[in-house]
């Protein structure tokens, strides 16, 4: 068929039969661009559809931590008001005990000194032993036995042996330590204490002990 002949031509009359031929030339373009046109909808279909499946993660807002929470003013200055108020009593209370006045043999240590003086041994005696204790309490007499003295050794603040010669001994004493207790042991089997006393109230700092 030869295609030119069919082609309408200016000023010619085309005829019913010659314009179907003209159309038919031209259908295989025009359903072309149809089925391509139906193509191109179904793909923005596809696409549409699977975004519409798809879950959409929001994003999450951050979060901002709490500021720290501050001490108010009020808080503030009354703490600064109870260590003013501390240090105006602390400086009250150095004040008062710079006003204590002593006298130059007071002493503030609460204890005082004691000379113990140990007179000798005579000659040709038994030889003797003494201990001066702190702690002890008498003992009531009973029926064959008489009075006697129980002593807690581990209180005594002197042990020692009587010699030929005089022995002075200081022994440093609490306020607590008023009254002492010192025993002459003979050195023999089945042998009794001599016991003699010592009182802070009735005799001075010195304390003469003799056989």
């Amino acid at each position: 068929m030869n295609t030119q002949n069919n082609l309408a031509k200016p000023n010619q009359t085309i005829k019913p039969n010659q314009a179907f031929m003209t159309n038919q030339a031209f259908f295989p373009n025009q359903l072309g661009k149809l089925v391509l046109a139906a193509l191109f909808s179904a793909a923005l279909m596809a696409c549409g559809g699977g975004e519409s499946g798809e879950s959409t993660n929001s994003p999450v807002p951050a979060t901002t931590p709490p500021a720290p929470a501050t001490p108010s003013d009020n808080n503030t200055s009354s703490d600064a008001s109870n260590e003013q108020t501390e240090a105006e009593a602390a400086n009250e209370a150095a004040d008062t005990t710079a006003e204590l006045v002593s006298t130059p043999d007071f002493d503030f240590s609460g204890s005082f000194e004691l000379d113990v003086t140990i007179a000798a041994a005579p000659a040709g005696s038994t030889q003797y032993y003494v201990n001066i204790c702190s702690d002890f309490e008498q003992i009531e007499a009973k029926e064959g036995a008489p009075a006697s003295w129980q002593v807690n050794y581990d209180s005594c603040l002197l042990r020692t042996f009587i010699t030929g010669q005089a022995q002075v001994f200081t022994l440093s004493l609490s306020e607590s330590q008023s009254e002492l207790i010192a025993q002459v042991w003979p050195m023999e089997n089945g042998a009794i204490p001599t016991d003699l006393f010592w009182q802070k109230q009735s005799q001075n700092n010195e304390w003469l002990i003799t056989l």
